[in-house]
């Protein structure tokens, strides 16, 4: 990969880092990620930490639909004392425009 980047990478230079995606079959609204860290520490050693993530799609989007419904709900609050038509109203003054 590295020898056919020859933008990103100087000849004889290699990545400091290593990305690899593994295919998993479909677990439906569960979605699992493992994450391994390895740095280089005191004389010489390694320490890796490893994190194992499982969590819903659903659970996920639940604050931006609260979002959505505090937002429907505020605008149902909105009231507009003009002394004109409702014709005539500017595009300006409606919350969705």
């Amino acid at each position: 990969m590295v020898a056919s980047n020859r933008i990103m990478y100087e000849p004889g230079e290699n990545p400091d880092h290593v990305v690899v995606i593994k295919y998993v079959p479909y677990v439906g609204d569960s979605k699992r990620a493992m994450d391994e860290y390895t740095s280089k520490i005191f004389m010489g050693g390694q320490s890796t930490i490893v994190m194992h993530n499982t969590c819903e799609d659903s659970l996920l989007a639940s604050p931006i639909i609260l979002d959505l419904v505090l937002l429907a709900e505020l605008n149902t609050r909105i009231q507009f004392k003009l002394n004109m038509s409702p014709n005539s109203i500017p595009s300006t003054l409606w919350p969705l425009s």
